[in-house]
């Protein structure tokens, strides 16, 4: 556009122009500013951004500035041999390799180093209790350094490979981290864990923060939720729904019921708050009864007084981050029921009954949301990166089989 009115300005100021000619140039100017400006109003990729005080408001438009987007399937793993009975956990590997961990495989539980063409495979580790061996249940993620780390849930050890495959160590933790087994790597390969600071009781649940690991696994540094969440005053111990994760930097990741909005808290105290339109969606009358029981009993661990659920859903359940510098937030949407046939034997009143179709929105490093993608139906998100998703996808039989999306932006970008 500035280009272009620096064109028509040129003639304007010749003295041979004739004063029709300089008028119908000046209304065509005025009428190409004008354009430009409507068609910038109503570009799908306009973000929006507001400074109060050290908090940065970041608007963007609800299906974000890639958006609408598609999944493309770039990879499925049925390699005969890789023959999967029950994947529990998986991630993305350094060269283009995919780890995979079948709990129920033909030979116990072995997590498999993927090629990047699906088709072979090696085992990393082996199950078993000793120095290099591992449990079910786990989780696997690679750390900023290309190494994998593999945290076994309800235990202190966590066992550390080589981009391979290979045993590098076994690591103990600190008995505080036994039940924290979602890892954020960092930016240098260390990670953080959740870790309560305060003993659990049957009545009430300790304060929660974060250790954060060198890549040896030694404490380096302890991250605590913030004293104020946008002036409120963050509860004693975290409160269901308030406090989701940090970020790969030590940033404090959040969300709290109402609008659109993910609040980032940074450890030079700035605040992010990354927006968009539309509000979360309502409870449906047999889940907000079911959930109501949950909450009841959250809030009672939790030392709280029993409080009726909102009118609508907070707008995410998960926060997560990858290496590619993208914030993955799982979005609220509206419940399905879970089948009985599903359900444990023993079911508690923190039993979770519903279930909510997976859908993501990732938001770059600045707080722009980038797109927003709904798994297909039935599908098991595992790992994310960038522009790809790693899933699971069972046949009508019952089989599992291993995917990888790519996304894919429907304007052609």
């Amino acid at each position: 556009m500035i280009q272009q009115a620096a064109v028509l300005r040129a003639p304007l100021g010749s003295r041979r122009q004739e004063p029709a000619t300089r008028a119908r140039l000046l209304l065509l100017a005025t009428l190409a500013v004008v354009v430009a400006g409507c068609r910038e109003a109503a570009s799908p990729q306009r973000v929006s951004r507001r400074v109060v005080g050290d908090t940065t408001f970041v608007l963007s438009p609800a299906d974000g500035v890639e958006g609408p987007i598609r999944l493309a399937e770039s990879l499925r793993i049925t390699e005969p041999t890789l023959d999967f009975s029950r994947v529990d956990a998986g991630a993305f590997g350094p060269s283009g390799t995919i780890w995979i961990f079948d709990a129920a495989g033909p030979h116990g539980a072995t997590i498999h180093v993927v090629d990047s063409l699906g088709r072979t495979s090696t085992p990393a580790g082996r199950e078993g209790e000793g120095p290099g061996e591992y449990r079910a249940p786990l989780r696997i993620f690679r750390l900023a350094d290309s190494t994998m780390l593999v945290k076994e849930m309800s235990t202190t050890r966590a066992v550390l490979f080589s981009g391979a495959g290979a045993v590098l160590s076994t690591i103990a933790l600190p008995p505080k981290v036994a039940g924290g087994w979602v890892v954020t790597p960092d930016t240098t390969g260390g990670w953080f864990i959740t870790v309560s600071f305060e003993d659990n009781t049957p009545s009430r649940i300790g304060r929660f923060g974060w250790l954060h690991f060198d890549h040896a696994g030694n404490v380096i540094d302890t991250v605590h939720p913030p004293t104020y969440m946008l002036s409120e005053p963050t509860p004693d111990g975290i409160a269901p729904g308030r406090i989701r994760t940090v970020g790969r930097d030590g940033s404090v990741l959040t969300t709290v019921p109402g609008p659109n909005r993910v609040t980032r808290y940074a450890l030079d105290h700035s605040v992010l708050v990354m927006e968009w339109p539309g509000l979360p969606p309502e409870y449906g009358d047999a889940e907000r009864a079911d959930m109501q029981v949950v909450e009841d009993r959250m809030r009672e661990l939790f030392g709280e007084a029993k409080r009726a659920l909102p009118t609508r859903k907070q707008p995410a359940n998960r926060i997560l981050t990858d290496g590619s510098g993208n914030l993955w937030v799982q979005l609220s949407t509206v419940g399905e029921r879970i089948p009985d046939e599903e359900l444990s034997k023993d079911q508690g009143p923190l039993t979770v009954k519903w279930r909510e179709p997976d859908r993501w929105a990732a938001f770059h490093r600045d707080g722009t949301l980038r797109f927003v993608v709904d798994l297909p139906p039935h599908a098991r998100l595992l790992d994310r990166e960038g522009d790809r998703l790693l899933g699971v996808v069972a046949d009508d039989t019952g089989a599992e089989q291993v995917v990888v999306w790519r996304i894919v932006s429907r304007a052609g970008r």
